[in-house]
């Protein structure tokens, strides 16, 4: 499977791991699987460094970004931090958090460290 994640009850995040080929299935199976989990009252850190293809457009993501929306209802996403490697999975991260961006914070980075930083911000440990 090409996305893997898993609730850190811990650390209070929700840890996924993206890598290989994507597409806008693996994305959704994703979704819902992570709205089952509740994981997304869990800040999360998303490590994308591993994926080396997307299989979808802009449009593609465009209209994903907007079925999300409609999944997940009036419930806000908690923060998260993307980590990529190289500029087009940058820019089309960029491109989904400006999407999301009044309905929930994504922040995109080239350092995990950064993200973390960024990420621990937003993490309320009891």
């Amino acid at each position: 499977m090409p996305i893997t994640g898993a609730l850190d009850p811990s650390a209070h995040l929700f840890r996924t791991t993206v890598t290989g080929r994507i597409s806008i299935a693996d994305l959704s199976q994703h979704i819902t699987t992570a709205q089952q989990l509740r994981a997304h009252e869990y800040p999360g850190l998303v490590d994308a460094r591993g994926v080396h293809t997307l299989t979808f457009s802009r449009r593609e993501l465009i209209r994903f970004a907007q079925d999300i929306r409609v999944v997940f209802g009036g419930a806000r996403l908690a923060p998260r931090a993307v980590v990529v490697d190289g500029l087009v999975h940058f820019g089309m991260a960029r491109l989904f958090a400006s999407l999301v961006a009044g309905w929930t914070r994504i922040g995109v980075f080239d350092d995990m460290e950064t993200a973390e930083n960024w990420l621990a911000s937003f993490v309320s440990v009891p």
